[in-house]
């Protein structure tokens, strides 16, 4: 590894590397945010398009990342009111997201950090939305979440729509909606509604070994 290489990994807060083994347009985003110090998050827009991304996101003096997320393709398509798609209504999808949470201590800022580079503050129509979602922890593969749709322009919860809780050595809890706070003392929690009623469970329960 190089020398630059090397500062950047200790200065930036997001590094992007290939995935399946093709640069994208994210990439070329993700290192100019790096390189002119950018901290409030990567410029995703409505027009941004890529296939098999893969982004590394990097705590302030940490040399391994806290989380990366992967997106099989992201395009711009528009909101939807009842049957109809509303142009007005800019939305970013990242179809196929998945999201690694690295290290159980750091899940707080992992999800803050997550939840900078989706924010759509700079515009109120635009929405952001993961497709075919699942989040896990490396290396456990036993426990995750999942859910067909998530909402993610919100800095403070995200709102998943038909999805599942996989826990170790349980059975799969379906629910219907769901809201995952990233923000604040309850980032990590899961609230859901199933069929049981309302569910309170925080992401740390979908570790085997709870190592927190």
């Amino acid at each position: 590894m190089s020398e630059r290489d090397n500062r950047d990994r200790a200065t930036g807060r997001v590094l992007s590397l290939p995935w399946g083994g093709q640069w994208t347009v994210l990439l070329l985003l993700v290192l100019a945010c790096v390189r002119s110090g950018l901290a409030q998050g990567l410029p995703f827009d409505s027009r941004l398009q890529g296939k098999k991304v893969m982004v590394a996101l990097y705590g302030e003096s940490e040399l391994e990342p806290v989380a990366v997320f992967r997106a099989e393709r992201i395009f711009s398509d528009y909101q939807r009111r009842g049957f109809f798609r509303i142009g007005a209504l800019p939305l970013l999808v990242f179809d196929g997201l998945s999201i690694e949470l690295h290290d159980p201590t750091q899940v707080s800022k992992a999800l803050a950090s997550l939840g900078a580079r989706f924010d759509a503050r700079g515009d109120a129509r635009k929405a952001v939305e993961g497709r075919d979602f699942c989040l896990s922890f490396v290396p456990e593969q036993d426990g995750r979440l999942r859910a067909r749709r998530v909402r993610l322009e919100s800095t403070t919860a995200w709102h998943l729509q038909e999805g599942t809780v996989h826990q170790a050595g349980a059975a799969p809890m379906p629910f219907r909606q769901g809201n995952l706070t990233i923000t604040g003392p309850q980032a990590g929690q899961l609230t859901c509604e199933t069929t049981n009623g309302t569910v309170h469970i925080h992401l740390l329960s979908l570790l085997s070994n709870r190592k927190h």
